[in-house]
């Protein structure tokens, strides 16, 4: 028996160990898809196939070049598979949180006039926690208060189409203020908001409805 078979067949039962104890992690931790688990699961009957053919190398027979090619190879497709299962939730997750501190940086979209009431309006947003957190202010000509019941803000896509539309002044979060024949109202406020909705605002309108 040659010294490099004992050696072989003991790694490849150290292999296997080590296999089997990262696929059970794996499935206690839901950390891996099922396609991963099973390539897993496939090399490792190879490896423990050939340890109990070969009795830890320590066979009357010398371990066939055959065998340690496919060895080898099970090895290698073994170790391929199983590290992408592992890199594939740690880059999943850092672009997760990538896009989670992107969402929640401030973004402005602008200033927008209603013609109708002569008011212009800010609007500023982040995304946090499922909600959209939005902060409007409006300079309304004091001599349109009478005529206004709310204003609402439009979010629109790319394309010019809805996405979603919030009314601004029934909010409990206003500030006001005169500032000579301007009423300057502040909304800060927040509602519930899918993401995929939120990553489709490009612009916004200011819409007016009248008493």
């Amino acid at each position: 028996m040659k010294f490099y078979s004992k050696l072989l067949g003991i790694l490849s039962m150290f292999t296997a160990l080590v296999t089997l104890t990262l696929l059970t992690y794996y499935l206690f931790n839901e950390s891996i898809s099922s396609t991963y688990f099973t390539a897993g699961l496939l090399g490792l009957y190879f490896i423990i196939h050939f340890v109990i053919l070969n009795r830890l190398g320590f066979k009357e027979t010398d371990i066939s070049s055959k065998s340690i090619w496919g060895l080898l190879f099970t090895s290698s497709f073994l170790f391929i598979f199983l590290s992408i299962g592992v890199l594939i939730p740690f880059v999943q997750e850092h672009n997760r949180e990538s896009q989670i501190e992107i969402l929640a940086k401030l973004k402005d979209y602008g200033k927008d006039e209603n013609i109708s009431s002569g008011t212009f309006g800010t609007l500023k947003t982040k995304y946090e926690n499922d909600k959209l957190y939005y902060q409007v202010t409006l300079d309304i000509p004091k001599n349109q208060l009478d005529s206004i019941a709310d204003f609402s803000a439009e979010l629109l896509d790319i394309d010019g189409f809805v996405v979603s539309e919030f009314s601004l002044l029934t909010s409990n979060s206003i500030s006001s203020t005169d500032m000579g024949n301007i009423h300057q109202v502040t909304i800060n406020d927040n509602l519930k908001f899918s993401v995929t909705d939120y990553k489709k605002i490009a612009k916004w309108e200011l819409l007016q409805k009248r008493k």
